[in-house]
């Protein structure tokens, strides 16, 4: 018998040890897992504060240029901010992106307008609603889903052509909603219209913006050569688009003037004047933070109002 207790004694004595380092093994794996949270909400605070300090970096570049010049374009210093720069636990890097470079979805919106109003006629020729269509085109996308863009956008219920789409079309959708009758936030949304998905979306993307109004032109300093195809009344050649952007002045960009007296827009002026810009307004300051182990990336949309006066629109 008392072997047996001092057995039986022995076990438990293990088993009460076994018990305390399991628990101490615990407790100790919740405090690093509660530490490395703890850093992780420091890293990631920490990195969103850098990135809304490159932001403001940005804004004061954008506000510095335009008390500087005119046009804008790519030799200028908010589009040259350089590589990413090593600071203490991390990197930073600022891109300024010219949206006016695009086509901003949302100027279809004001045309939209005009067609369904009484003073219709006495309106000028649209000149947003082809040039979209001809974006489409260029795309490989059939041109008729511009309708169904603009009706997603105007307050009315009349459906516009064969490929239009009005309330009655996605409320039998699962689950139902409505055309939202108003302008684009993100052209990501598009995926809420009829006849768009993922691929098409992804083929506008490089080429179309959706800024917070209407009637924006396109800065045919910053516009990519298929954007510069459609700034006419009919579409350029892509040889005649790369002439136009060879031909661009390095040092200080086209003026509108010049721009429309180059050659190849010839014939092209009307509606080109109407469609095209030598500066812009709005801008997405990219600010990609690593620090410690957070990675944190933040576009902010700016409109740069007056020469020192820029707003941020949204991050």
């Amino acid at each position: 018998m008392g072997n047996n207790s001092r057995g039986m004694a022995l076990v438990i004595v293990i088993f009460i040890l076994s018990l305390m380092t399991i628990t101490a093994v615990w407790l100790v794996d919740v405090m690093m897992i509660s530490v490395r949270r703890t850093e992780n909400i420091r890293d990631s605070e920490q990195a969103h504060q850098i990135a809304v300090a490159s932001e403001m970096w940005g804004v004061s570049v954008l506000e510095l240029d335009g008390s500087e010049s005119t046009t804008d374009h790519p030799a200028e210093a908010w589009s040259n901010l350089g590589a990413g720069v090593a600071m203490e636990e991390g990197t930073i890097e600022t891109v300024i992106i010219d949206q006016q470079g695009l086509l901003n979805i949302n100027n279809l919106l004001t045309e939209a307008r005009l067609d369904s109003s009484p003073q219709k006629s006495k309106a000028l020729p649209s000149v947003w609603i082809p040039a979209f269509k001809r974006l489409l085109r260029l795309l490989e996308i059939d041109e008729s889903l511009a309708d169904a863009v603009i009706d997603w956008m105007d307050e009315d219920q009349e459906v516009r052509g064969i490929y239009g789409a009005e309330d009655h079309a996605y409320l039998g959708k699962e689950p139902p909603y409505r055309a939202a009758n108003r302008m684009f936030n993100d052209i990501s949304e598009l995926i809420w219209v009829k006849g768009f998905d993922e691929k098409i979306i992804n083929k506008l993307s490089p080429f179309m913006t959706a800024l917070p109004t209407t009637d924006v032109r396109i800065n045919i300093n910053t516009a990519p050569l298929l954007v510069i195809r459609i700034i006419g009344t009919s579409t350029l050649s892509e040889q005649e688009a790369k002439t136009l952007i060879d031909d661009r002045p390095l040092k200080e960009g086209y003026t509108i003037d010049a721009f429309l007296k180059h050659d190849r827009m010839a014939g092209q002026s009307e509606v080109a004047t109407r469609l095209s810009g030598d500066n812009s307004r709005y801008f997405n300051i990219v600010s990609t933070v690593q620090y410690g182990r957070a990675n944190y990336r933040m576009i902010s949309l700016v409109n740069r109002v007056g020469k020192l006066a820029t707003v941020v629109l949204r991050r």
